[in-house]
């Protein structure tokens, strides 16, 4: 990641945190988990430290704007196209 000029990554459905824990824990890199279920964001919240923080919100409603994003991760977490490309649109604004 430092090769690429990667300097801060948000994980758009974090889910339980297997990339958070990997990039944020045991590679100290600074990224940011959304995650919308509240049981699933409530556990994966026991990642939060320096370089990990995370939102318990919709991905769609996200402020993508408040941090200068370098990298976003997403795998999956949108099943309509309407939706994806909304999210898009956030992440190209």
């Amino acid at each position: 990641m430092i090769k690429n000029n990667i300097k801060y990554t948000c994980d758009l459905g974090s889910g339980y945190g297997k990339i958070l824990y990997y990039l944020g824990v045991l590679n100290n890199f600074k990224i940011d988990g959304v995650e919308l279920q509240k049981e699933i964001f409530l556990e994966s919240r026991s990642l939060d430290n320096d370089n990990i923080k995370i939102f318990n919100q919709n991905i769609l409603e996200f402020d993508l704007s408040s941090i200068k994003y370098d990298l976003f991760i997403i795998n999956d977490p949108l099943k309509k196209t309407d939706d994806l490309n909304k999210l898009i649109l956030n992440i190209k604004d």
